[in-house]
Formats: C-alpha cells, structure tokens, sequence
C-alpha cells in the first residue's frame, strides 16, 4: 500500500535506488515499471544473503561491496563510505588504547581469542556489545565488556570511536568487503585492527595504521599503539567519503 501510494503521487521517476533489494524482493518487478533507471547497492555478501542474487535482473546498475561477488555476477564494486558526521577532535586525548563497537553474534568467540593475545600489553579497553536479547552463550571476559540491550545512538558510537587510539573491527565471516568501521577510522585519524585481510588490497591500507588479526598467535607491538598516526594523502581520504560515494552510484 505505501509503494502504491508513492506512485499514485509519482507515477515516473528519473531513477529509483534501493539499498539491500533483497528484503522487497517481490516488490520489485513492481518497482522497476516506476523508474528510468533503477540502481542498487548490496553491502552484504551472497554468502551470507544468497537470495540478493535473485534481484540483480531488476536492474540497469547493482553495486557490491564484496570483491568476490563482483566477480561472479558482473556487477560494479563499489566500496563502503564514512558519513560527514565524523570529525577528528584534535586536542582532545584519547583515554583508550582499544575500543569496540558491534552487535552480538558469532564474533565474540573470535573477539575472546583477540582480547586475549593483547592482554600482555595490558591495554585501557573499552569494549561495547548491543544484546536485545540475552546473550546465549557469556564472554569468558565479562568484566572487560560492556553490555547494552538497546542500539546505541551515533554520536554515542563516535564518542566511543573518538576517546580511543586504535579501533576493533571484526569481520562477520563469509564476508570480505571492509566494513564502514576501516573507512571511519581512517576519517577520524584512528589506527585500526581488523580480521579482514582483504584490506590489504585496497589503496587505503598503510601497515602503519592497519593491522591485520590472524589468529591467538598473532603477535601485536606496543608501538602499534604509540607510534602516531599516519596520516593518508587527501585523495585516498576524499575517495572513500559519502560525497563520493553518491557521486559514483548516480553518475
């Protein structure tokens, strides 16, 4: 009823984009009777959500953020983005070594391996996990992490992002396309450290501020922590912005 009622107003649009089309799916042949052009952007995986695969016929142009995915369907790559909401607060310190911003899921055992080979280092953390429901299995590290029942606000997770020195991202598995959190570490001058070796492959990656987790035995210096940020040249910076990004999904 909304989408009929939208084209009641607006019979014809110059082009209609949809994020993860896959969750309209039967709504889209519909759809696509609407628009000139219709654009979509999948930032998951195929792995993860196969039935993505089943819109891409709807579409004069599907951009992936996942490398592999792109390959196999022909479709555009096109990276994720940091918002203009993000701004480095020069002189504020940070009063973390790490921090950690997800939702609970399967990652947490990998986050336990993680905090785990960093404790010689005896880190500040300021780990945060989002739980709607109760957890169903606990962190062996319960005291290390702090638990929310309800989606933190943005500018809390900024807050969280912005008191911290390095940033905690863990890939979601089945999945090698760089989360949000590579790119909003790089605008907000953060140094990083993921589990998504794909990041090496993108022009972003500088070892200086990325490093790459691969398992318990991975072995992590003190100086990743002290050394200062390197700073990435301003067209590296520009060409992962939400500008951008809008730029090159609507050219």
């Amino acid at each position: 009823k909304i989408l009929e009622t939208i084209f009641e107003n607006h019979p014809q649009f110059d082009v209609i984009f949809i994020l993860r089309p896959d969750l309209i799916k039967e709504h889209l042949p519909f759809i696509k009777k609407h628009g000139k052009r219709s654009i979509a952007y999948f930032w998951d995986s195929f792995s993860r959500i196969p039935e993505g695969k089943g819109t891409i016929q709807f579409f004069d142009k599907f951009f992936s953020f996942e490398p592999k995915d792109v390959k196999d369907h022909q479709l555009l790559f096109l990276p994720n983005f940091y918002s203009p909401d993000l701004a480095i607060l020069k002189n504020d310190p940070s009063h973390f070594d790490l921090s950690y911003v997800a939702s609970y899921d399967d990652r947490l055992e990998t986050l336990e391996k993680i905090l785990v080979s960093l404790s010689p280092l005896d880190l500040k953390t300021n780990i945060n996990i989002i739980a709607t429901k109760a957890p169903e299995v606990k962190s062996k590290n319960e005291k290390s992490i702090t638990w929310f029942t309800d989606v933190l606000p943005r500018k809390e997770t900024i807050r969280i992002m912005s008191d911290s020195r390095v940033l905690l991202d863990i890939a979601q598995p089945k999945q090698d396309g760089l989360s949000f959190r590579i790119f909003e570490a790089m605008k907000l001058g953060k140094k990083i450290i993921t589990t998504n070796r794909s990041v090496t492959t993108y022009d972003c990656y500088d070892p200086r501020n990325i490093f790459v987790w691969e398992n318990e035995n991975t072995i992590l210096a003190r100086d990743f922590f002290t050394a200062p940020y390197s700073q990435p040249p301003v067209e590296i910076l520009n060409k992962y912005s939400l500008q951008k990004w809008i730029v090159t999904i609507f050219e």
